[in-house]
C-alpha cells in the first residue's frame, strides 16, 4: 500500500475495506479525508512513501493547503505566498476552491499572487505599486475586485482586463530538428520528441507529467554528452547544428555571502577600474583592489566591508547594527574621498540599475551591461542588492542577464524551467521580449512553463500527459500552437482556449 501512488484507488479502498472495529473508525475515517483531499488537489500521482525533497514548490503547497482543508476551524487568517506559482492552469483551478472553503467556513484568506487567474476570483484586492524597489511601495488601489476596473492607477487592471489572442503572425519558419529519441526517465512512456530549432518550443502539461524528465533528465545529458564527444547515436540526432547549450533551473544564485548584482553581472571590476584611474586614486596610491568591499585595502576593516557590526545584545542573536566606524558606507574614508562625477563608490553602489545605466552612459562597457538588466524588467534592483535578498523570479532573470552580457557567439540552445514563476505580467511581457530577441538572433529556446501567455505566443508545442506520474508521461501533442487546441484530453489546450477570444477561428 505503501508504495503505490493514490491514482491507484488501493489506498483509499484499503482504508475503507478494513475492520474498523478493530483499529478504530475515527481514525481511519481521518486517513481517508486527507487522502482524498490531496486527490481533490490533483495530486493523486504522488506516491504514499515518496519523500518531501523530491517534491515541486507546487506539489508542496497544495499538500499544505490540503492540510488545511482538513481542519474544521473557523476565525483563522491564512496567509498564502503565490500558492500558484509552478501550478499548470488546471491546478490554479482547484486552489483557488480550496481557498474558497477556507473563506466559507469563516476563515480570512491573504493570498500574494501574480496570477491574473486567482486575482479575479479574489472578493477584495490590494494591489502595491506602481513600480518596483523605490518605484514602489504605495498602495495604487485597495477595494472589491469587482471595482478595480474603475481604478486609474492601477497596474494589473489592464491585464485582467486583456483578451489573450494567438499570435496574429504566423510561427517562426525552421527546418533543422533536434531529435531525442527513446526518452524513459521516470514516467516517461519511451518518447520519441522533435525540437525545432531557430524556434521558440514550450514544453506543457500538468503538474508531474514528465516535464522536467524529458528537459532536464534526457535532452540536457544527452547534449552535454555528444558535446563532450560521448556516443549518442540511436538516442539524439540534429545536435551539430549547436553550437552550445545554457539551462536556466529554478533555485538560488551561486555565489559567496557578499556576492551582490554588481559582482554577478562582471559590471563592478569595470566600475572599479574607472575609480582606480581617476587623479584623486592616484593621489592615494589606490588600485581597483581598494574599490572592493570584500578584501582587505580599502575596505572598513571595523565591520570588514559588512556596513553593520554584531550588535552584541544579550539574549539577541543575531542582531546587527550599523557600523560606528564608516555608518554603513563600506569604506574607508580615503576611498570615500575619490569620486566620479561627484559620486562615490558607495553611493554608485546605491544606485539602481536604470540609475546607474543613466550615470554611467558615457562608459560604454559598463552602459551596455546594465542595459541588458534593466531590459530583462530588473532595472529597480539597487547595484549593491545582496545575491541571498533576491526572489527567485529575480534570480532568474538575473542568470539570463549574465548569459546575454557574455555575448556568446553562434547557434545557442537557451533551456528554461518555468521562468515567469513568480513574475508580475508586467514582468512577463518584458522576459518575452527578451525570448523573441534571442531566437531572431539565431538562437533556440525550450521552455517548461504553465503560464498561459508565454504559451500562447510559442512557434511550437510539446505537450505532455495526460495526467501526472502514472498517468502521465505520454506525448499528446507536438507541433505548431494552434493545433493543440483540437487535442482531446489536453488539460492545457483546454485552458488555452479559455485564454482566446471567442471571434478566433483558427
Amino acid at each position: 500500500i505503501y508504495t503505490l501512488s493514490l491514482h491507484d484507488a488501493l489506498p483509499i479502498l484499503w482504508l475503507k475495506q478494513i475492520d474498523r472495529l478493530k483499529y478504530g473508525s475515527v481514525l481511519t475515517d481521518l486517513m481517508i479525508q486527507k487522502l482524498e483531499g490531496i486527490v481533490h488537489l490533483d495530486l493523486g500521482y504522488l506516491r504514499l512513501m515518496q519523500a518531501s525533497p523530491t517534491l515541486s514548490g507546487g506539489e508542496m503547497q497544495r499538500i499544505r493547503l490540503s492540510q488545511m482543508l482538513d481542519s474544521e476551524l473557523s476565525g483563522i487568517i491564512y496567509i498564502l505566498d503565490e500558492p500558484t506559482a509552478g501550478l499548470h492552469e488546471d491546478d490554479t483551478n482547484r486552489v483557488i476552491d480550496a481557498m474558497r472553503t477556507l473563506r466559507e467556513r469563516d476563515n480570512t484568506v491573504i493570498v500574494i499572487e501574480h496570477d491574473t487567474q486567482v486575482i479575479r476570483a479574489a472578493d477584495y484586492i490590494v494591489e502595491i505599486g506602481p513600480g518596483a524597489g523605490r518605484e514602489g511601495g504605495e498602495v495604487v488601489y485597495q477595494g472589491p475586485a469587482a471595482n478595480i476596473s474603475q481604478a486609474s492607477g492601477s497596474i494589473i487592471r489592464g491585464y485582467l482586463e486583456e483578451t489573450f489572442h494567438l499570435p496574429a503572425c504566423p510561427a517562426r519558419s525552421f527546418s533543422d530538428l533536434l531529435t531525442v529519441k527513446h526518452a524513459d526517465s521516470n514516467n516517461l512512456k519511451d518518447l520519441t520528441v522533435h525540437i525545432p530549432l531557430n524556434a521558440m518550443v514550450l514544453v506543457t502539461g500538468v503538474s508531474g507529467s514528465g516535464k522536467s524528465s524529458l528537459v532536464f533528465d534526457e535532452i540536457l545529458p544527452a547534449l552535454e554528452a555528444a558535446f563532450q564527444g560521448k556516443a549518442c547515436n540511436g538516442i539524439l540526432e540534429g545536435w551539430r547544428k549547436l553550437d552550445g547549450v545554457v539551462s536556466f533551473r529554478q533555485g538560488a544564485l551561486y555565489g559567496n555571502s557578499r556576492s551582490n548584482v554588481a559582482t554577478y553581472i562582471d559590471v563592478y571590476q569595470n566600475i572599479r577600474e574607472l575609480y582606480e584611474n581617476q587623479k584623486a586614486a592616484a593621489e592615494r596610491t589606490l588600485t581597483k583592489k581598494s574599490f572592493s568591499f570584500n578584501v582587505p585595502g580599502g575596505r572598513c576593516e571595523v565591520c570588514h566591508g559588512a556596513g553593520t557590526v554584531d550588535a552584541g545584545l544579550p539574549f539577541l542573536e543575531g542582531m546587527q547594527s550599523i557600523c560606528p566606524s564608516c555608518g554603513g558606507q563600506r569604506f574607508k574614508d580615503e576611498v570615500l574621498e575619490v569620486t566620479y562625477q561627484n559620486k562615490n563608490i558607495a553611493q554608485v553602489l546605491k544606485m539602481t540599475g536604470k540609475e546607474a545605466m543613466e550615470f554611467f552612459k558615457s562608459i560604454s562597457k559598463v552602459e551596455r551591461k546594465l542595459k541588458v538588466l534593466c531590459e530583462i524588467g530588473l532595472g529597480y534592483l539597487p547595484l549593491g542588492s545582496m545575491l541571498n535578498t533576491l526572489s527567485g523570479g529575480e534570480c532568474q532573470r538575473l542568470r539570463l542577464a549574465k548569459e546575454l552580457i557574455k555575448k556568446k557567439r553562434g547557434h545557442i540552445l537557451y533551456v528554461f524551467d518555468e521562468p515567469t514563476t513568480g513574475l508580475h505580467p508586467q514582468d512577463v511581457r518584458a522576459i518575452m521580449r527578451m525570448f523573441g530577441r534571442l531566437v531572431d538572433s539565431g538562437n533556440s529556446l525550450i521552455i517548461i512553463e504553465h503560464n498561459m501567455s508565454v504559451i500562447s505566443q510559442a512557434d511550437y508545442i510539446i505537450d505532455l500527459g495526460p495526467q501526472g506520474g502514472e498517468k502521465g508521461g505520454n506525448l499528446l501533442y507536438e507541433g505548431p500552437l494552434p493545433g493543440l487546441l483540437d487535442v482531446m484530453g489536453s488539460a492545457t489546450g483546454g485552458c488555452l482556449k479559455a485564454y482566446i477570444d471567442p471571434s478566433w477561428k483558427g
